[in-house]
C-alpha cells in the first residue's frame, strides 16, 4: 500500500517507517506516467511521436541530472509544455513537420529542449533578474523556453540534405548551413512568443561575441547580457548536446563536462548558466559503474559538489577471504576524493582519466596501505 503509485505517506506512517528502521524509499523520479493520459485516438501520428519523444527525452534525461525540484512542480511543468507542444503540432505545420523527420533531429531537438528546462527551473533567480520588466511569476515560467529549444532548429528543415550535413565541414562550406537560423525564424516568427523565436534565430550566437548572428551580416553581433537569457540557455544546451553525440558515436558525460569547460566552448556560454549545467549534470552519477586505475570495478554510491569527479564508490570486484570486508559480507567503500593515487580510469570502455576535473580532498589525509594482490 505505502508504494502504490498516488499514495502521501502521512506523518504517522513516516515515523512508523523510523521505528522500523526504513529511513530510505527509492522512487520513479519524476514519474512520468501521466504523460500517457495525454495521449487520444484524436492525435495525429505525429503528434504522438512527438509526445513518446519527449517522454523518452524526460525520462533519460533525469538518468543523468541531479535534480533536486520538488516532484509536483516538475511534473506541472512538464504537463505544461507538453500540452503546448502538441497544440502547435495541431496549429503550426511546421512543428508536426519537425515530428515526421528522421529520428536523430527529432531526438536532438527534444534533448535540448529537456535540458533546457531543467537548467530554466534550476535559473529561477537568475531569469527574474535578467527579465526585470515581467513579474517575477512570467519571468521564470520556461514553456516557452521549452519550445523555443524544441525548434531551435527547424531551419533545417529548409535545407538540402547536402547542406544540412555541411556543419561538419570547413567555415567556408558550413556557410550554406548557417542559414538555417534566419529561415527557422522566418518560419517561426509571429507564430510562437518572441522569447522562443529568438531562441530560433540566436541559438549559434555566443556570449563572447563569436558566432553567427541569425540576421543581416551588416547588423552587429549581440553578446553577453544583450542576447537574451532564454538563448543562453538553449545555446548551452545544444552545445552540450553536441559533444555528447559526435560522429555517430555517444561520449560519458564526464568527457563533454570538461570539454565545454575548456576553450573555445567555455567562451561561448554565460558563466552563470555554465555553472548551472556543471551542477544539473554531474560526471558521475550514484549506480554508475565505473572502472578504476587499479583495474578494479566500482559502483558510485555518492558525488561531492565540490569535487564532482572525484565520488564515493564501493567496489564490485576483488572480495576474496583476505579481505576483512567479506568476513562481514560488506563490500568496500572508497572515498576517491580523500584516497591518494585512486581515480576512475573509464566508463563503458571509454577512457576518461584525461577528462577529470575538480581537485581531491587529499591535503590532510593518509593514504591508504595498498594492495598486495589485485583481483580483476
Amino acid at each position: 500500500m505505502l508504494l502504490t503509485t498516488g499514495h502521501t505517506l502521512e506523518a504517522c506512517e513516516i515515523a512508523r517507517l523510523h521505528e522500523l528502521g526504513v529511513y530510505d524509499l527509492w522512487i520513479e523520479y519524476p514519474g512520468l506516467d501521466f504523460l500517457d493520459n495525454m495521449y487520444s485516438p484524436q492525435l495525429s501520428q505525429n503528434q504522438q511521436r512527438l509526445c513518446e519523444t519527449l517522454k523518452y527525452s524526460f525520462h533519460d534525461q533525469v538518468q543523468r541530472t541531479e535534480s533536486r525540484l520538488p516532484i509536483i512542480q516538475y511534473q506541472d511543468i512538464v504537463q505544461e509544455l507538453v500540452q503546448s507542444i502538441l497544440d502547435s503540432a495541431t496549429t503550426m505545420p511546421f512543428m508536426s513537420e519537425l515530428a515526421g523527420v528522421d529520428d536523430a533531429l527529432l531526438r536532438h531537438s527534444s534533448e535540448v529542449c529537456v535540458l533546457g528546462v531543467m537548467l530554466g527551473l534550476r535559473l529561477e533567480g537568475y531569469l527574474v533578474e535578467q527579465r526585470r520588466r515581467l513579474s517575477g511569476r512570467y519571468a521564470k515560467d520556461v514553456v516557452n523556453l521549452g519550445v523555443g529549444c524544441m525548434l531551435h532548429d527547424i531551419g533545417e528543415l529548409q535545407l538540402p540534405e547536402q547542406e544540412r550535413e555541411s556543419r561538419r565541414m570547413s567555415s567556408d562550406e558550413s556557410r550554406a548551413w548557417e542559414r538555417h537560423v534566419a529561415l527557422g525564424y522566418s518560419i517561426v516568427r509571429g507564430q510562437v512568443p518572441p522569447s522562443a523565436a529568438n531562441i530560433v534565430l540566436n541559438h549559434h550566437q555566443h556570449f563572447d561575441g563569436t558566432g553567427f548572428p541569425g540576421l543581416s551580416v551588416r547588423e552587429e553581433p549581440q553578446s553577453g547580457a544583450q542576447i537574451h537569457v532564454f538563448t543562453r540557455i538553449a545555446m548551452a544546451a545544444d552545445t552540450f548536446q553536441h559533444l555528447l553525440y559526435q560522429d555517430g558515436m555517444n561520449y560519458p558525460a564526464v568527457y563533454a563536462l570538461w570539454r565545454i569547460q575548456q576553450a573555445p566552448f567555455r567562451g561561448w556560454l554565460d558563466p552563470v548558466v555554465l555553472a548551472a549545467l556543471l551542477a544539473v549534470v554531474p560526471p558521475f552519477l550514484p549506480g554508475m559503474v565505473v572502472q578504476l586505475n587499479d583495474r578494479r570495478h566500482a559502483i558510485v554510491i555518492k558525488t561531492h559538489e565540490d569535487a564532482p569527479c572525484y565520488p564515493e564508490v564501493q567496489i564490485l570486484e576483488g572480495m576474496n577471504l583476505m579481505s576483512r570486508a567479506n568476513v562481514h559480507g560488506e563490500r568496500e567503500v572508497v572515498d576517491l576524493a580523500t584516497t591518494r593515487g585512486l581515480s576512475i580510469e573509464s566508463v563503458d570502455g571509454f577512457d576518461v582519466s584525461e577528462f577529470l576535473y575538480g581537485a581531491k580532498h587529499v591535503s590532510n589525509v593518509r593514504a591508504p596501505v595498498p594492495q598486495q594482490t589485485l583481483f580483476v
